[in-house]
């Protein structure tokens, strides 16, 4: 995915909506027509991109997506090389170091603040050979967001106390080619949702906080509480929902090859 392409999903992320004038009472036809677009665009929704950075290719083999959770203690340190992924930092500092690169120490945001790419949040590309470590005087806990083999799902852990939070069914095969990995943190406001979209590339979600009504044409609404995650395939319309009383929080992860718009609006709600 190219910059201007990820830069434009962004802006087009929260909208602002205008009160409406006075005029004719509309027929009700004009007003379920109405009613529909409305409830296709969002509402009380924001959104931070954390990166989007290409690879040149997938692993190889049959792949899922893994959000893996990762406890290190004081002083802890791994190195080693692997397949590319997200780091995201839960609790503590988490210090990735890269071989040739460089070193990043990461921390969670503060309460009620947007986490940042800058501070939050690292790349790690395939391959590279680096260390994760706990510099604090206290345990640390990350995410490792990515899509893997999956003979990952019966591989040896790589950490003490590692667990998989969520991960989806193996997905179809993708073709051969670049592709862009993205992830996104977002905020749905009680009553709020998402526009009415689809995306070229898969979409994971994970929350974090609060719960959402997650709407994908052809399939059953699903309701997923905090620690909850979903898969939606490409091409697919689909709308996310906060039906509760508190703001809902939550991560998305994309996997897109290059040549596929990252994001298309549609008219209606799914």
């Amino acid at each position: 995915m190219t910059r201007t392409r990820f830069i434009a999903f962004l802006a087009t992320a929260t909208i602002v909506f205008s009160g409406c004038g006075g005029g004719a009472v509309p027929s009700p036809a004009a007003t379920s027509a109405t009613s529909a677009v409305s409830t296709a665009t969002a509402e009380g929704f924001d959104v931070s991109g954390l990166g989007a950075p290409t690879i040149s290719a997938l692993p190889k083999g049959t792949l899922y997506v893994q959000y893996l959770e990762i406890p290190q203690p004081a002083g802890g340190s791994l190195a080693h090389a692997h397949i590319a992924g997200f780091v995201y930092a839960i609790v503590g500092t988490h210090r990735l170091a890269i071989v040739g690169g460089e070193t990043k120490d990461l921390t969670p945001s503060e309460a009620g603040v947007f986490p940042r790419a800058d501070r939050q949040v690292a790349f790690v590309p395939a391959d590279a050979a680096h260390t994760h470590s706990n510099p604090g005087t206290a345990p640390n806990l990350w995410y490792f967001i990515s899509i893997r083999p999956n003979t990952a799902r019966t591989a040896v852990p790589t950490f003490p106390g590692q667990k998989e939070v969520f991960a989806t069914p193996d997905l179809p095969p993708l073709p051969d080619g670049a592709y862009t990995e993205t992830l996104v943190f977002l905020t749905v406001q009680p009553s709020g949702r998402t526009e009415a979209h689809k995306h070229g590339g898969i979409e994971t979600i994970l929350v974090l906080d609060g719960s959402v009504e997650v709407h994908v044409q052809g399939a059953p609404t699903r309701t997923l509480a905090k620690g909850e995650g979903t898969f939606i395939p490409a091409d697919t319309p689909m709308q996310i929902w906060n039906k509760g009383a508190a703001t809902a929080k939550f991560l998305a992860f994309f996997v897109t090859a290059n040549e596929k718009a990252f994001r298309t609006n549609v008219d209606t709600s799914p």
